[in-house]
């Protein structure tokens, strides 16, 4: 998998996936900021990808319910500027069994990035051009 990043102009940059694209950043310091910055798109894709994993379980399954709202707050450190910790809240409404909320929490735990983050995976940054 390969997900290209260009710049679009100054500080603005833009992320292309499968003819999906987000835009982030600011052309200058005085510009106003667009869309949702690096940091927070890392932060609402462990969010969305819990939702897309219980929901997956949820429909596996034939499980009704009402609504599905995942809140994700984060613990953060600011002299090497990184995410320490993540609590992570589902919302899960509806008139589930004890068994169907525990299959719910037992599928978000199986999400992609969370295990990402769980795993420190190794980054290797080249500088080419």
């Amino acid at each position: 998998m390969s997900l290209k990043v260009t710049q679009v102009e100054g500080g603005l940059f833009k992320a292309e996936y499968r003819g999906a694209e987000v835009i982030a950043g600011r052309v200058d310091p005085d510009s106003p900021y667009v869309g949702i910055s690096p940091g927070n798109l890392m932060v609402a894709a462990l969010g969305m990808c819990n939702g897309v994993y219980v929901e997956d379980y949820l429909r596996r399954e034939g499980i009704e319910y009402d609504s599905l709202e995942i809140t994700v707050n984060r613990k953060y450190e600011r002299d090497l500027p990184r995410a320490t910790e993540f609590d992570i809240q589902i919302d899960l409404r509806g008139d589930l069994s004890e068994e169907e909320r525990k299959g719910a929490l037992e599928a978000a735990r199986r999400c992609y990035v969370g295990n990402t983050f769980e795993g420190t995976p190794k980054i290797n940054v080249s500088l080419t051009g």
